[in-house]
């Protein structure tokens, strides 16, 4: 995971594991969370939704050629909202 690299991929760095828990070293990313931004925006111009989506779509094919299958929440909260917001245009 270490060696994996795309500009729309949060980056690991290290880990590191205790008796106890398991330390993630990731990159640091600025602007807060896709959710947060759009709460904040509103609605999206169909332009900037476009942009949001294909680095979603992007990142997603980047993962899923290098067998990186991974789903949590923030897939299902920030590409529905994106979805919703590309399809009401």
């Amino acid at each position: 995971m270490k060696l994996i690299e795309h500009p729309h991929v949060l980056r690991l760095y290290d880990v590191y594991e205790s008796r106890k828990y398991l330390y993630l070293i990731l990159e640091h990313v600025a602007g807060g969370e896709l959710f947060d931004y759009l709460v904040k925006k509103g609605r999206l111009t169909p332009k900037e939704a476009r942009k949001f989506f294909r680095q979603i779509v992007s990142a997603l094919d980047f993962c899923h050629s290098h067998m990186i299958w991974y789903v949590k929440s923030f897939f299902c909260l920030n590409f529905i909202f994106i979805y919703f917001i590309v399809c009401l245009f």
